[in-house]
């Protein structure tokens, strides 16, 4: 049901609307195909959410893309990416007009637009692309290709992490662990910590070597030193799936699957001593400290090769969401999934690449090539 459709002009360049929409999420709720004794002990919450869609595009022939989010507050809400809009300024080949905007600040009602510098290669600083943000003993850390760009206050800080082999490889995927670790990954056979130990300390940062060259695709923290891995190379298919556990890697079994599995593990997340799963068309919520309590939710419609679920989020076992492909978001309430079909029919071709929650609210933001756009949905829980 469309409440309202709103076409707004930001000032800076961008053509934004919003629509706001009310989903009951009644026909589409999917139960579990077994209920042993995890299911039980799962309260539920309402998947009643109200959602806006704002979309952005500078008309260059470079299509925009927001590739990751990050809430401090519901009043400061990061989206981090690569996103052109017309200025007097050209690029060539194209000679297009064109001025580079690699963050915007969201503050509930406003965007603004924002070139964050970073590290190059040869130590100098300019515009680069920023892989990720994190809050870093109350500063604001954006996660760039050669090290690290800090926002304290007025102050800028920027921290030079070039001699880390790992760093400056294309394709980055961040995650903050609940237990506050920062790890990045996806570009090669290792695996990067960003660690900081007090205060105005230096950022440095830990490589970890792993057994393969198949690239990290997921990973999830289960407990302190405790992590499990996610590993998929597009080129041949292979895939692991490991426990990664004090420094020892082993391979690991999550739902009663494996990485001989056919399917490999789109995407793992934790919380509350439970570890979920993506994998074959499954959301699966198994038992941390027992793998053989495990439920498997089937959700439909996701396991094809526009189908991929590429993050979860979310505050409580009973509250979480996931996103990927197709427009798709999800929402797990502790006893069923729901597709909220509405969004995707709003964003069809749209590549959802991460998802950040609060207490009332969840923010998305994806790439859609296909429309020359990015996107951010916001979905504010209706409190009945």
């Amino acid at each position: 049901m469309i409440e309202r459709l709103n076409w707004l002009c930001r000032g800076f360049g961008w053509l934004s609307f919003s629509l706001a929409l009310l989903f009951t999420a009644c026909d589409d709720s999917i139960s579990p195909q077994r209920t042993p004794s995890l299911q039980t002990t799962l309260d539920t919450t309402s998947h009643l959410f109200t959602w806006e869609v704002f979309s952005f595009s500078g008309g260059t022939r470079l299509a925009p893309e927001l590739s990751y989010v990050f809430a401090v507050s519901d009043t400061e809400i990061w989206l981090t990416g690569d996103i052109g809009i017309d200025t007097l300024v050209y690029s060539s080949p194209h000679r297009i007009p064109r001025r580079r905007v690699n963050a915007i600040r969201y503050d509930g009602t406003q965007f603004k637009d924002m070139l964050i510098e970073g590290i190059k290669n040869d130590g100098s600083i300019n515009s680069t692309y920023i892989f990720g943000v994190f809050r870093s003993y109350g500063a604001t850390v954006f996660i760039t290709s050669m090290g690290c760009t800090e926002l304290r206050g007025d102050t800028i800080l920027f921290h030079d992490l070039r001699d880390i082999p790992y760093l400056g490889r294309p394709h980055h995927l961040v995650d903050q662990a609940g237990s506050g670790n920062v790890f990045f990954y996806g570009g090669g056979s290792s695996l990067g910590m960003i660690v900081r130990k007090a205060p105005g300390a230096e950022i440095i940062c830990e490589s970890v070597l792993l057994p393969t060259e198949v690239p990290v695709a997921s990973l999830a923290e289960v407990g302190p030193n405790q992590y499990y891995l996610s590993c998929w190379w597009t080129n041949t298919g292979e895939s692991h799936l490991w426990k990664w556990n004090k420094g020892e890697i082993s391979p690991a079994e999550v739902g009663g699957e494996t990485d001989t599995s056919e399917y490999w593990f789109q995407s793992l997340w934790s919380v509350d001593g439970r570890l979920f799963a993506i994998h074959n068309q499954e959301l699966i919520v198994q038992e941390v400290k027992d793998q053989s309590n495990y439920v498997r939710y089937a959700i439909p419609r996701i396991n094809s090769p526009q189908g991929v679920v590429r993050k979860f989020a979310g505050t409580t076992v009973n509250d979480v969401f996931f996103v990927g492909d197709n427009g798709r978001v999800f929402h797990f309430n502790g006893h069923s999934v729901n597709k909220y079909d509405e969004v995707g029919e709003l964003c069809p071709t749209a590549s959802l690449l991460d998802v950040t929650v609060t207490k009332n609210k969840v923010y998305v933001v994806g790439e859609d090539y296909r429309a020359n756009r990015a996107v951010l949905l916001v979905g504010t829980r209706v409190n009945k």
